[in-house]
C-alpha cells in the first residue's frame, strides 16, 4: 500500500488527532479537509480512497453531485445517522422528551411546532432537504465503519443502506498515557455533554434514591446545548445538593483528565452509542462503567467479556475489584488498542484496493 493517498473529510476539527493516530501509518499520504471544503478538494485523480468522518449534509451533497470512481468509506459516528427522521427522539426517556419539547417552545412557536411534529410524525423530518441529501448519498457509499456494530444494524433496519459494514475504532491518542495507573478516587462521572440523549433528568432522579456515600458527581456540560446545560445544572443541584459539580465551561484537556482520575464510577444514561472516547480510557483506568443495556456499546462490551453493569440493575454503586480492573484493562488494549486498530485499517484498505 505504498504511496496510497487518502482524502479525509472531517466535520469536527477536534477529532483530527484521532484520525491521524489511526491512519498515519503504512506509508499512507493523508490529506485532511473540512466538510465545507470538500467540494474544492473533490478532484479524485489525486486520491485512491475518500473517507467521510461524520456524514454531514454538505458532504452528502458533494457525493450526490459528483461521479466518484474511487471507494468511499463512511465512518458512522452515530450523531450523523441518528439525526435522521426515523430516529427522532427515539433515544430519549419520557421526562427528557418533555423537557426538549418545553424548551423548544420557549425558543419560539415555530421551533416548538417543528419539534412537536417530529414527535407525532418522525418521518416528516426526512422530507427536509438536508436529510434527503444524506439519505440519497447512501448509494454512493462503498463501506460503512460504525463505532459499534449495532449502530450499523440500527441504520439497516430503518433505511435502505446497501453498503457492507467493516468494524474498527479510532486509535485513542490518550489511551496509552491514561492507562498507566488505576483510578484511586470514588467520584462519579455522569454523562459526557449537554445533549438530551444523555437523559440526565432520569438518571439524576435514580441517583437520588441510591446511597452514594461521600461521592461527588461530576457532570460535563460544556459541550452541547447551553440552555439544556443551565437547566441540568440547576436540576442536579436541586435534587442531589452540593455534591454535584457541573462543568459548564471548557477546560484544558489535561485538567479534564485530572478530574477523571478521581472518578472510579462512570454512568452514561444513553440509549444509543455515545461517549466512547470517554468510556474506553476509563475502562483501561479501572472505572466501573454503568450503561443502559439497550445501547450498542453495552451489548458490544458485554459480548466481549468486559466487567460492566446495566443501569437497569443498579441498586447500589460499587468500585471494581483489582482483578476486575486488570481484566478490563487487558480487554481494552486487545479490542481498542493501537496495534489492533492498525491491523484492521490495513485489512480494510487492502480489501478495497483489491476490488
Amino acid at each position: 500500500m505504498e504511496n496510497l493517498k487518502i482524502l479525509h473529510i472531517i466535520n469536527d476539527e477536534k477529532f483530527i488527532s484521532y484520525c491521524k493516530a489511526t491512519f498515519v501509518t503504512y506509508n499512507i499520504e493523508n490529506t485532511f479537509a473540512k466538510s465545507e471544503d470538500f467540494d474544492s478538494t473533490a478532484n479524485t485523480s489525486n486520491f485512491h480512497i475518500i473517507i467521510i468522518h461524520y456524514l454531514s449534509t454538505n458532504s452528502a451533497k458533494v457525493l450526490n453531485n459528483n461521479q466518484f470512481n474511487i471507494p468511499i468509506i463512511w465512518f458512522l459516528w452515530g450523531g450523523d445517522g441518528f439525526l435522521l427522521g426515523k430516529f427522532s427522539n427515539s433515544f430519549l426517556f419520557p421526562k427528557t422528551k418533555f423537557l426538549l419539547l418545553k424548551q423548544a417552545f420557549r425558543e419560539g412557536f415555530g421551533n416548538g411546532a417543528k419539534t412537536l411534529l417530529k414527535f407525532i410524525i418522525p418521518t416528516w423530518a426526512d422530507n427536509l432537504q438536508n436529510n434527503r441529501e444524506v439519505i440519497r448519498s447512501f448509494d454512493k457509499i462503498n463501506v460503512v465503519v460504525p463505532v459499534m456494530p449495532g449502530d450499523y444494524h440500527l441504520m439497516k433496519q430503518q433505511y435502505d443502506l446497501k453498503a457492507p459494514m467493516f468494524h474498527l475504532n479510532y486509535v485513542n491518542p490518550v489511551l496509552n498515557e491514561f492507562q498507566s495507573t488505576f483510578i484511586s478516587g470514588n467520584n462519579i462521572l455522569l454523562g459526557n455533554s449537554a445533549s438530551y440523549t444523555n437523559n440526565h433528568l432520569e438518571i439524576i432522579d435514580l441517583l437520588s434514591k441510591i446511597d452514594l456515600g461521600n461521592r461527588r458527581i461530576i457532570i460535563p456540560l460544556s459541550y452541547g446545548n447551553l440552555q439544556y446545560a443551565i437547566y441540568i445544572n440547576d436540576y442536579a443541584k436541586k435534587i442531589l445538593g452540593e455534591r454535584v459539580l457541573c462543568m459548564l465551561d471548557f477546560i484544558p484537556i489535561i485538567e479534564y483528565f485530572e478530574i477523571l482520575e478521581n472518578c472510579g464510577i462512570v454512568i452514561m444514561n444513553h440509549l444509543r452509542q455515545q461517549a466512547v472516547g470517554n468510556i474506553v480510557p476509563m475502562l483501561a483506568k479501572g472505572a466501573h462503567i454503568y450503561l443502559q443495556s439497550e445501547s450498542s456499546l453495552y451489548k458490544f462490551l458485554n459480548e466481549k467479556g468486559f466487567v460492566l453493569s446495566s443501569i437497569g440493575d443498579m441498586k447500589v454503586i460499587r468500585e471494581l475489584t483489582r482483578e476486575e480492573k486488570l481484566r478490563n484493562k487487558e480487554l481494552t488494549i486487545a479490542h481498542f488498542g493501537k496495534e489492533t486498530q492498525h491491523k484492521k485499517v490495513e485489512i480494510l484498505l487492502k480489501s478495497l484496493l483489491q476490488n
